[in-house]
């Protein structure tokens, strides 16, 4: 599974992979009959090794990646949603497995098989184990979605047409592999963990209905997943995190007399107002750089609670000397000059700027 990978990894052009991609689909109008359908087999058969699962994953990832425009069909061609379909077959079956394991190592019942599985059982001895075992599958599983998603290549609006639920199966299925690892668990391994990000990310901006058709009380955990990552130290993270905040405030905003918005503000509004308090906590003491990723989705936020934002300079000039809670307080009021009650781009460029040199000078109020 290496060595394909590694094959398919090469074929950094179109001509290259389309031969890769007609030698494993050797068969596209008999899929089951093609190479391609080993994988599901093996998907089938190993589900519950992932020393064979996360090569197979892997591959996945990387046979899905639209890196370079290298996957292009004719347009009288469905080999892009041959490829989501066939592919979302194994994140299902596996993903679903993943889960009703995890399930039963916090609740120590039998799992799907009816063997009890537990912390120390069922060749888990330590967290080292179940990171390799889960975490690192899921996050596999979602990067395999985020380069099939964001690829490109498929017309997604096929599935309601024709009532395909793949579609819908998947992004399920996505959310609640997430939720079930723990917040703690994904700050403690950045580097694999990305791709959910990356995926939340993606779903905000393309799939925001689904995420909202949850039970607020998840979509509110995985907004505190994008509101956590604002302060990771890991690049990547943060800014995927500030995106994934923007989609969905944008969207909230924009939306905001729609029964899906006007539900999440009811019932979540709270944590909305937590991630403003946060984004200028780290403004007013943090590290400037991320001041342009920050300013994107502040705006909606500040929009939909305005006198929240009135009283966070205040919260700050308690614990300031006149002079310089004054400063402070007039920084606060340069933040929104020129700026409309609109997220139109160029009205957030505007505040991007204002939010930047509002960075720069109430730092000043604090030294």
């Amino acid at each position: 599974m290496r060595d394909l990978r590694g094959i398919c990894k090469s074929c950094v052009s179109v001509e290259s992979y389309q031969l890769f991609f007609n030698w494993i689909i050797n068969t596209p109008k008999q899929i089951n009959n093609c190479r391609f359908n080993i994988l599901k087999r093996v998907c089938e058969l190993c589900y519950n090794d992932y020393q064979v699962m996360l090569p197979l994953i892997k591959f996945l990832a990387e046979l899905l990646d639209n890196k370079g425009r290298r996957i292009t069909f004719d347009k009288t061609s469905a080999n892009g949603l041959l490829l989501f379909k066939e592919s979302s077959y194994i994140v299902i079956y596996y993903g679903l497995k993943l889960l009703d394991q995890l399930n039963a190592l916090k609740t120590g019942s039998p799992n799907s098989l009816g063997y009890p599985v537990g912390p120390l059982v069922g060749g888990l001895s330590n967290e080292t184990e179940i990171y390799k075992k889960y975490y690192k599958s899921i996050s596999y599983c979602l990067l395999v979605l985020v380069h099939t998603l964001g690829g490109d290549y498929i017309s997604f609006g096929v599935f309601d047409i024709y009532g395909d639920n793949t579609l819908d199966q998947v992004l399920s299925l996505s959310f609640q592999l997430i939720l079930a690892i723990p917040l703690d668990d994904l700050q403690s391994y950045p580097k694999s963990m990305q791709p959910v990000y990356s995926f939340l990310d993606l779903a905000t901006k393309l799939f925001i209905d689904q995420m909202l058709a949850m039970e607020s009380s998840n979509v509110s955990r995985l907004l505190n997943i994008g509101i956590e990552g604002l302060c990771s130290y890991d690049s990547s993270i943060s800014l995927s995190s500030a995106s994934l905040l923007d989609n969905f405030v944008t969207y909230i905003y924009n939306n905001k007399n729609k029964e899906q918005a006007l539900k999440v503000l009811a019932l979540e509004n709270a944590i909305l107002v937590k991630c403003m308090v946060l984004m200028f906590n780290l403004l007013t003491r943090g590290d400037s750089n991320s001041a342009w990723s920050i300013s994107r989705p502040l705006l909606g936020l500040i929009l939909l609670n305005k006198s929240e934002f009135q009283n966070i300079p205040h919260s700050y000039m308690a614990n300031l000397s006149q002079p310089k809670g004054e400063k402070l307080l007039k920084c606060f009021n340069n933040l929104m000059l020129g700026i409309e009650d609109v997220l139109t781009p160029e009205n957030k460029d505007l505040f991007t700027k204002n939010v930047y040199l509002f960075s720069q000078e109430v730092k000043l109020s604090f030294v």
